[in-house]
């Protein structure tokens, strides 16, 4: 149901009314690039980049902080 489509028409008061197909979220960032500044080490990077991961976006992941200090956040 996530990724389904809404039909082109829709009847409203017995009119037929016709609108462009709505894109879902997941659709949206599909093989988009997009950087994310800021893995964290709180989760809140890490979480919008497991996010966009799923819907199929191309990322780039930067951070100030070295991977030691990242390490809990990348093994997520």
């Amino acid at each position: 149901m996530e990724n389904e489509k809404a039909p082109e028409t829709v009847s409203l008061d017995g009119k037929t009314l016709a609108y462009a197909s709505i894109l879902t979220v997941k659709d949206y960032f599909k093989d988009r690039k997009i950087t994310v500044m800021g893995l964290g080490l709180l989760g809140r990077g890490v979480g919008d980049t497991i996010f966009l991961a799923k819907c199929g976006a191309e990322l780039i992941v930067t951070d100030l902080k070295n991977g030691r200090e990242l390490e809990l956040s990348v093994k997520r």
